[in-house]
């Protein structure tokens, strides 16, 4: 395996310099918010746990990041939440070589739930063997500007396809700026069962670290978990 980023195959995770695993946007206990809007949704941490597991292990790596939203619950903590990261992933944390959170906007208490031996970033970021990453819902850190990658999730994207008999789907994506420095890549969400942006479809949308960065999403490249490349958000722009 090459040093430097790897998106891995059909899943939204990140290999940096063979050492760390990279995931955004967890959103442990989600189900109880939609089970109060009345959709019964099975527990799906168990899922979301072998799911991380099984990256660590196919690819021997002792190292993880986790770029925000770890749990779902904006402000504080709900018992779903506390009893899923107690039962599923504090045995996942404690077997690990290093575990790094740089806490999202949905991340509010969340220390009061991890073992000591994770470390709570800054919500603006920090940097590993030459990575700036961050969850992208606040400014970075100044440091960030000089990384040659910057690695952001927050915003769960995907891209609305219609086929030629009018049939559309959504698929999740890979976000990225290629062509100039640094290099800035939006990670799709971890659990594929949260919300969407659907950036092709002229939704309007709040991100600071890419307004710092004076991207515009639009230009933007677009690369589907299975590896295709479809070219720049604009050119797939749904009218």
């Amino acid at each position: 395996m090459r040093k430097g980023v790897i998106k891995t195959f059909k899943e939204p995770a990140l290999i940096l310099n063979n050492e760390y695993l990279v995931v955004s946007d967890l959103h442990i206990g989600f189900e109880k918010e939609l089970r109060e809007k009345g959709i019964n949704v099975p527990e799906k941490s168990s899922e979301l746990s072998e799911r991380l597991l099984n990256l660590l292990k196919t690819y021997k790596l002792e190292k993880l990041i986790i770029a925000g939203d770890l749990k779902h619950k904006v402000s504080g903590v709900s018992l779903l939440e506390s009893l899923v990261v107690t039962r599923n992933f504090i045995n996942l944390f404690l077997n690990l070589e290093e575990v790094h959170l740089v806490p999202g906007n949905h991340d509010g208490d969340v220390l009061g739930l991890l073992p000591s031996k994770v470390k709570v970033h800054s919500v603006r970021g920090f940097e590993v063997d030459g990575f700036w990453i961050s969850h992208g819902h606040t400014r970075l850190a100044k440091e960030a500007f000089s990384k040659e990658y910057i690695i952001l999730g927050h915003i769960h994207p995907v891209v609305k396809v219609t086929d030629s008999s009018g049939y559309s789907y959504t698929t999740q994506v890979w976000l990225e700026r290629l062509n100039k420095k640094p290099r800035v890549i939006i990670m799709p969400a971890f659990n594929k069962y949260v919300g969407y942006l659907t950036v092709n479809s002229n939704e309007g949308f709040r991100m600071p670290a890419l307004k710092e960065l004076n991207i515009s999403v639009e230009e933007m490249n677009v690369t589907t978990l299975d590896g295709y490349n479809l070219g720049l958000v604009k050119n797939l722009i749904v009218q």
